[in-house]
């Protein structure tokens, strides 16, 4: 452990080495700073502080010099490893955290001599004042297990202490604010500020803060605090405010207004709401803060518990279905005493029944996830309760207007009042504000949901549906398949379409297939082929769903699609011939020839397939159905590739473009895949990459399995054999773990150049790199994709 001594003269300490002595005098006050200010210090703000005068370049090589002459002297020269002290990034400058210690005297006159810095003249201020009014504070508490990630919160916090006299730490139970707290406090300490920590949560009666307080101050009378308080610049922290909100903020505003050179650092599942206030909202913990947490955490109740390289996405699972939240990942991490981790991740369905047996000597409603949240629950007045459990219908978030349809009563003060009790996020998107909660607390609204009377629960679910049922209306096959921000609502709203299809499974019927479509057209953009089976060989089973209608048509054409997708050409011939037969009971035009042609083209018969094409941009045309006529016309297109002929390729995809639908971005990349099979080069890359970043941003895998091969081929015509070897082997891959198959006519083209591949290459060379490209995980595949793609973007 370091000592630094900043009486009288500077010195260092380690063991019974010393340093007094340093090569400049910028040198030795930048290390006194750093002692007396814990925590990081951008570089920009010390070259400003130490070298004003300088010009950016020189001051930058300045601090730079006198940091090397700092490490040469208090690391190396008390035979330390470098970093030992000094913590120094790209950014950032400070002392290692519990590395030493600070002795700055009591006598103001013998800190730092000789340094006339403002910040030496400050911290000497500081050091008068406390000792002209010395007080008895109690210590901080001691934490049992050392403080893991939010440093930059911990900054963030700090900084702002610097700017305002009350500062408000809000999140929900259990995501660390009193941690969160006692470490900013701490780091206040050691600048030199007297802290004071009052602790409400066990107090019941508001009258009883001011005694709180005094006794925290070792004060036999309270009215004495106001006096007390006056004397020197204070810290005071209020730790858990909410259940007695009023009082605390209204107590808060009479000390500050009372004593100027008071700073109140607060608690609370809610702001104060007092003028001044500056509120800092605590996010769940990232993953990898997480799962640092759950892994340390873990350790100490399981000793020697370490998580395998096969078991870090069940990790990452884990901290997903917790929401980063503290409280939830110790508790989790208790429980390995009797569970492995996959056991414990599969009952995390039921996160609140799991996690339970807490800290025994822990506040009650710290000591399971459920009484964290009921405390926040209980609060909450009867409009509030009523209006949180109707939330509980949602899935994955929603609108005040969806909130207000489904909950007549949900006036965005209410729903702002959950915010502010941290029951539920809001956050800001491109369409307005959004809400949602926690899974874990909306865990906790469904289950009051479920106490609710039958009659009151269905009420609330079937206004939910009502609302999906109404958007899906809007949501025709045509407007979704052709306007990217329809699909984009779908991909929001998914949750909400998936929990108001189960009720109508169970409830109505009748309005299954009215819901689903839509959500088939979001899920077919992604390639959730299996999904799409799946949803459909329910919903298309129903009773209600074997009435002949366009909607029941609509969603046989979408679960052939899907059975050809995935491979299973059988089962797709099958489901065509019964939509064929469904369009002639209700006197539509068959309009599956489309498929029925793709199915022959993708068996090898091209004869059929081209006959069945041209009959089907024949009838759309004559029954002036452009959709149908485009779908068509983009399917022969395909067919033209394949046979080499280019020029009619070409000319049918000019004509795709004119009819309405026609994606743009479609067109320029079969204009550019004729371009590679011709062996023109120029602008293909380009395109590729572009339809890389697109549908690797929107997770459309399924497109993503034929731009691999896309990539391939270019690869291959530019010269690059093995690197062309690899991404096939790698589409192999992608293909298998996704359940597709890539088909005509890129599985064509891919055949083909394997087998010239494998003539260019000598076969031990082909094949190590192919199988090199087979080993490649999905995320392993994505990440060369996004390398690829990042170089259109730059």
């Amino acid at each position: 452990m370091y000592r630094i001594q900043l009486q009288d003269n500077l010195r260092v300490c380690h063991s019974a080495a010393l340093v007094d002595k340093f090569r400049t005098r910028k040198a030795a006050g930048l290390l006194a700073y750093l002692a007396l200010h814990p925590g990081n210090h951008s570089r920009e703000k010390l070259m400003e502080l130490f070298w004003p005068e300088l010009e950016l370049d020189a001051a930058r090589n300045a601090l730079s010099t006198n940091l090397s002459h700092l490490r040469s002297a208090v690391e190396k020269g008390l035979g330390q490893p470098e970093g030992a002290l000094i913590r120094a990034t790209r950014d950032t400058i400070g002392l290692q955290p519990g590395s030493y210690t600070t002795e700055r005297g009591s006598d103001p006159e013998r800190l730092l001599p000789g340094f006339y810095d403002d910040w030496v003249l400050e911290a000497r201020a500081k050091l008068a004042t406390s000792r002209l009014s010395p007080l008895k504070i109690e210590p901080l508490p001691a934490t049992l297990t050392p403080y893991l990630g939010r440093e930059d919160l911990r900054e963030q916090a700090l900084e702002l202490l610097k700017s305002t006299r009350l500062l408000t730490l809000v999140g929900t139970g259990g995501v660390g604010k009193t941690r969160l707290a006692l470490e900013t406090l701490r780091a206040g300490e050691a600048e030199g500020t007297p802290v004071i920590w009052v602790e409400l949560a066990s107090l019941t009666d508001p009258s009883g803060i001011v005694e709180r307080i005094a006794a925290a101050l070792s004060l036999d009378k309270t009215n004495l605090l106001v006096s007390t308080l006056r004397r020197a610049p204070l810290l005071l922290c209020l730790d858990n405010c909410e259940h007695l909100i009023h009082g605390a903020a209204k107590e808060a505003e009479r000390l500050l207004k009372a004593c100027p050179q008071l700073t109140i650092l607060a608690t609370s599942r809610e702001p104060l709401n007092i003028t001044g206030e500056a509120v800092l909202r605590l996010p769940g913990l990232s993953e990898a803060e997480s799962a640092a947490l759950f892994c340390a955490r873990a350790c100490l109740a399981k000793p020697g518990w370490q998580v395998g390289r096969e078991e870090r996405p069940l990790l990452s699972l884990l901290c997903l279905r917790l929401d980063g939240l503290p409280l939830a990942l110790e508790l989790a991490a208790a429980k390995l005493r009797t569970l492995s981790l996959s056991e414990l991740v599969q009952r995390l369905e039921a996160r609140l029944s799991v996690l339970t047996s807490g800290n025994r000597v822990a506040e009650p409603r710290q000591q399971t996830l459920r009484a964290a949240i009921g405390w926040s629950y209980d609060l909450l007045s009867a409009k509030e309760k009523e209006l949180f459990i109707s939330l509980a219908v949602f899935r994955g978030g929603w609108t005040s207007e969806y909130a207000e349809r489904v909950c007549p009563g949900a006036q965005e003060d209410l729903l702002d009042a959950l915010v502010d009790k941290s029951l539920i996020q809001v956050e800001s998107v491109s369409s307005g504000l959004r809400y949602r909660f926690l899974e874990t607390i909306r865990e906790f609204a469904a289950e009051q949901l479920d106490k609710l009377p039958e009659p009151e629960q269905l009420s609330y679910q079937r206004a939910h549906m009502e609302v999906f049922r109404e958007s899906a209306a809007q949501l025709t096959y045509d407007s979704v398949s052709t306007r990217q921000e329809a699909l984009q609502q779908i991909a929001v709203e998914q949750d909400n379409f998936r929990a108001a299809l189960n009720f109508c499974c169970m409830h109505c019927p009748e309005f299954a297939l009215e819901i689903v479509n839509p959500l088939l057209v979001y899920l077919e953009r992604r390639g959730a082929f299996q999904e799409i089976r799946s949803l459909l060989e329910v919903v298309l089973a129903l009773p209600a769903s074997q009435v002949p209608t366009k909607e029941r048509a609509l969603g046989l054409s979408f679960l052939a699609n899907a059975y050809q997708a995935l491979g299973d050409r059988k089962t797709a011939r099958q489901i065509l011939h019964l939509m064929d037969e469904l369009h002639r009971v209700l006197g539509m035009p068959v309009w599956s020839l489309t498929s029925h042609a793709f199915l022959e083209f993708s068996q090898g018969h091209r004869d059929e397939a081209r006959s069945l094409y041209c009959r089907a941009i024949e009838q759309a045309r004559d029954f002036g159905n452009a959709s149908e006529e485009l779908f068509a016309l983009t399917n022969y297109s395909q067919l033209l590739l394949a046979e080499g002929q280019l020029e009619a390729a070409r000319a049918a995809i000019e004509e795709c473009r004119r009819l309405p639908g026609c994606s743009s971005e479609w067109v320029s990349e079969n204009l550019a895949l004729a371009s590679l099979l011709e062996g023109r080069l120029e602008g293909v890359r380009e395109v590729v990459q572009a339809a890389i970043a697109s549908y690797a941003d929107s997770q459309s895998y399924h497109h993503l399995a034929y731009e691999i091969v896309h990539w391939a081929m270019f690869v291959l015509r530019d010269g690059n054999h093995e690197e062309a070897v690899r991404l096939y082997g790698a589409s192999f891959s992608w293909c298998e773990h996704y359940g597709y198959i890539v088909d005509q006519p890129e599985s064509g083209f891919r055949e083909v150049d394997l087998a010239s591949l494998r003539e260019l290459l000598a076969p031990d060379i082909f094949q190590a790199a192919f199988e090199q490209g087979r080993a490649w995980s999905p995320d392993e595949i994505l990440a060369q994709l996004r390398v690829c793609a990042s170089a259109i973007r730059a």
